[in-house]
């Protein structure tokens, strides 16, 4: 074992696939996982071994890494709970979150995680009504929180947040919805959520979207591909002015 920008690391061998877990306020945290396919101690790893819970300033990457690898601890839990106590026994992750870190609702923006490691754990983000109470100021554009069980993000540098500018309602300019990343191109086309009507989504020129069966391109006379636009309006209801239809 050693020690490695602050925390304990020790390298590992294990017959099984290697998942983290916490045991006496220590979680233990595999990565760097290598299937060797060689039988005993077929997979190679290192593992951090950090104490918990997290109540101070912590690297980034080993946030970004604990947080994504909490759902894989509750699904193991859950698993040999099932198979003692029945199908209905299950622990939250919320339980689990806590025991792992402190106030972690303000620091997991600090883990850079993408949109769809954060639609992995969206009851980890802020609440926007806390965010109004506190007036708080989201430096960066892409700061995520929830509202009403979606997962947005803030579209804006220095932004504060307010009462009055409620997500979902006329805010397509300071806000937008996460949703699963596709790559937009017209193999993988962009799915428009079912509730782009309410909750407006940032369509991009030059990619493709997805709706009710149809494909679209976003294209507009003048503008750059990559140029953003959030509306409260689906691709049918904005055709030949910032949509065509391929197929």
């Amino acid at each position: 074992m050693h020690i490695e920008n602050g925390y304990y690391i020790s390298e590992r061998t294990s017959n099984e696939k290697p998942y983290a877990y916490i045991d006496s306020g220590t979680l233990y945290l595999p990565f760097n996982v290598e299937n060797n396919n060689a039988g005993e101690g077929g997979y190679k790893f290192k593992e951090y071994r950090v104490t918990v819970p997290i109540t101070n300033d912590i690297d980034a990457n080993i946030l970004k890494q604990i947080i994504t690898a909490i759902p894989d601890v509750a699904d193991a839990i859950n698993s040999v709970l099932k198979s003692i106590l029945g199908e209905n026994a299950s622990v939250r992750k919320e339980g689990i979150y806590k025991k792992v870190l402190e106030n972690v609702d303000s620091i997991v923006n600090d883990a850079g995680l993408t949109d769809n490691e954060a639609l992995m754990v969206p009851e980890l983000h802020p609440e926007w009504s806390m965010l109004c109470s506190r007036s708080y100021t989201a430096q960066k554009a892409g700061f995520k929180f929830q509202y009403s069980g979606i997962l947005y993000k803030t579209r804006q540098d220095n932004f504060t947040f307010q009462p009055q500018w409620v997500p979902g309602q006329g805010t397509s300019s300071i806000y937008t919805q996460v949703i699963e990343m596709q790559t937009g191109t017209l193999d993988d086309p962009i799915d428009v959520p079912e509730d782009v009507q309410t909750n407006a989504f940032t369509y991009v020129i030059g990619k493709y979207y997805q709706w009710n069966g149809q494909i679209y391109q976003c294209r507009r006379s003048g503008e750059e591909d990559g140029t953003e636009h959030s509306f409260t309006y689906s691709p049918d209801q904005l055709l030949d002015q910032y949509f065509v239809l391929i197929k």
